[in-house]
């Protein structure tokens, strides 16, 4: 009845009767929706996906644009090293643990609103060859593992036109090597070729190879003989590039390979409005633009907007065509329900379940008898009773409201009785919200003790004193390395004014460039209090040591949730452990946000150097995951 809430099976790959492939084990047609990871602020990943599982999408199609990975040739970044956009390696971890599948498309990504379709800005076509080979290779070295059955991503596609376009360039190797070769093996001889051509050459590698004629059929034989060579280079790259691919350790299904595509469902691709269109079968339903991105980011996208009618918004908000979306695709995943005047609604163990997309007042059957108890669960995961739903004589009656006066509502459950542990649709159903808001604060937990070891330095004042006979090693080296740094600060902070502002200053420190002028990736850049003095020093190590307390208590919260969400959970125990959720984050939010105004305070008024913004933004990215993580937004 729930089967789209067990996405990612587990099940030992030495099992005999394990399935040779992802889509064996569960019952089509399956419901995917692209996820433009590169688009959205990385700390509101966890939020958008958990608005697709919603839905009730069980697999996102994550293209990967090689232009936003590998900016310059040889410098591929796929762990997030020089931006949380491009931590490819991360969101696989977080799909995971949301029980979401992936199908990975390494492009070209046409009609995504990319610039250059996501190819590389530097790409020749002389070079073609061998830089597809290394992308792939530097790509697939840290996605091979996360393949299914150990991980979500259980289909590959590449199109055939990665490795050469669907008008190859005719170059000197293919004109003065491959197309004499290709022709001594269709005619043998010279004078054979000559015979069929009625021509006079002396030699095969003589015939001169006609230019591919676009606008109109070939009409002589050379003509067609060049365009049969060029459909057998294009096949011979798409079968070099299957080969290279199983070579690199990938076993899931190639969407662009001929033979698997035989024995996979069809990937359908569809908007939001031809929803209505579905049907059972052999189908991967793929939804385009789910997702908006405002704005689009100028450094991957050529439009200020991207999917502006998205039924999910850039703040995890959603719009009518949501639960639209949602009432064509659940009625095949929940045997039981019924779409009728805008309402779906289901009978579920112990109770049941109604999904609206429109304001609407409700009369629904109930059991004899049977006086269930009706909760209002929000899209932010907060449960309460729905004290605008009353149960009396066998009905269900009142307002069903798609929004209250505190956030968008998701849907309504009633169960006779609430005490007991949620089995089937509602436990998993809550079980995956709670299982979102503990990667979050497992995330930030592992975050803050990072940044926690980083600045752990303690004051100068209590270190032991250097020995006499050496003071003025190290004591020389210090003293000139701030001189130093207080040096290229004053020159920085002199050039920005000259510019206009502060803001241009902390993206350069920030390792924040445009395309154009982006540096090889590279690691983060660390910020030690060593190197800093009195008030400057005093404020790092403050800082590092309300992120090694916040740590722990945000990973105890995160194994709590986990721990919960194994068990046969009852609403009241979701309660209590979404509502520890909320206060966690909260309280730990409170916290940072204090540390936050210090390090700004003391970096406008040059206390702190303006290397510290990178500090000061690493702060931010742990608060901005819990608000939007845990929080919700």
């Amino acid at each position: 009845m729930s089967k789209q809430l067990n996405s990612v099976p587990s099940t030992d790959a030495s099992t005999p009767s394990q399935p040779s492939t992802y889509f064996e084990t569960a019952e089509p047609p399956f419901f995917a929706a692209e996820f433009d990871y590169f688009r959205l602020p990385a700390e509101r990943w966890s939020l958008l996906l958990t608005r697709l599982r919603q839905m009730g999408c069980q697999i996102v199609s994550v293209g990967v644009p090689w232009l936003w990975h590998e900016i310059e040739p040889g410098q591929v970044d796929l762990t997030g090293a020089s931006s949380p956009r491009r931590n490819l390696a991360g969101l696989l971890k977080l799909c995971r643990a949301l029980q979401l599948t992936c199908l990975i498309d390494l492009g070209p990504l046409t009609e995504r609103g990319l610039l250059n379709n996501g190819l590389p800005l530097w790409l020749s076509e002389e070079t073609r060859a061998e830089a597809v080979e290394r992308w792939l290779r530097a790509v697939s070295q840290p996605l091979v593992d996360a393949q299914w059955p150990n991980g979500p991503v259980v289909a590959l596609q590449i199109d055939p036109h990665l490795f050469q376009p669907p008008q190859p360039t005719v170059n000197a190797h293919l004109v003065e090597v491959k197309w004499p070769i290709w022709l001594r093996k269709k005619y043998g001889s010279v004078e054979a070729l000559n015979a069929a051509y009625g021509t006079a050459y002396t030699t095969i590698s003589r015939v001169e190879f006609p230019q591919p004629q676009v606008e109109r059929k070939p009409t002589s034989p050379a003509e067609v003989d060049a365009q049969t060579f060029l459909a057998t280079q294009r096949r011979e790259n798409q079968t070099n590039q299957q080969q290279l691919l199983r070579e690199l350790g990938w076993q899931v299904p190639l969407l662009s390979s001929p033979a698997d595509q035989d024995s996979l469902p069809r990937v359908h691709n569809l908007t939001i409005s031809e929803l209505s269109e579905l049907k059972r079968g052999q189908v991967i339903y793929n939804l385009q633009q789910p997702v908006q991105a405002d704005p689009d980011p100028s450094d991957i996208g050529t439009q200020p907007v991207w999917a502006r009618h998205a039924p999910i918004q850039t703040d995890g908000s959603v719009r009518r065509t949501f639960y639209l979306a949602r009432h064509a695709i659940w009625p095949f995943q929940i045997s039981t329900a019924q779409v009728e005047d805008q309402l779906l609604s289901a009978s579920i163990d112990n109770g049941g379940l109604l999904s609206g997309s429109q304001d609407s007042g409700i009369r629904l059957p109930l059991p004899p008898g049977s006086k269930p108890t009706p909760y209002r669960l929000r899209l932010t995961g907060e449960l309460l009773v729905d004290t605008a739903l009353k149960p009396a004589r066998s009905k269900l009656s009142g307002f069903y409201l798609l929004e209250d006066e505190v956030a968008q509502n998701d849907l309504v459950l009633w169960l006779n009785d609430p005490t007991a542990g949620l089995d089937g649709f509602p436990g998993e159903y809550l079980g995956l919200l709670l299982a979102a808001q503990a990667f979050s604060l497992a995330h930030s937990a592992t975050m803050a003790d990072s940044l926690s070891h980083s600045l752990a330095v303690e004051p100068e004042a209590s270190k032991p004193r250097p020995a006499p006979a050496k003071p003025a090693v190290s004591t020389y080296t210090l003293d000139e390395a701030r001189r130093g740094l207080r040096e290229a600060d004053a020159a920085l902070r002199k050039a920005l004014r000259s510019v206009g502002g502060l803001q241009a200053g902390f993206e350069t420190i920030l390792g924040r460039r445009e395309p154009e002028a982006a540096a090889a990736a590279q690691p983060p850049v660390v910020v030690t209090p060593a190197i800093f003095e009195g008030a400057a020093r005093d404020a790092l190590i403050e800082a590092g040591q309300v992120c090694a307390k916040i740590g722990p208590d945000l990973q105890a919260t995160a194994e709590a949730l986990q721990s919960l969400r194994s068990a046969r959970f009852s609403l009241k125990e979701y309660q209590e452990g979404y509502s520890t959720a909320i206060a966690t984050a909260a309280t730990v939010r409170t916290r940072l946000l204090a540390v936050i105004a210090g390090l700004r305070i003391k970096i406008a008024s040059e206390q702190l150097p303006l290397v510290a913004w990178r500090v000061l933004d690493q702060v931010q990215m742990i608060a901005e995951e819990l608000r939007w993580g845990v929080e919700r937004g």
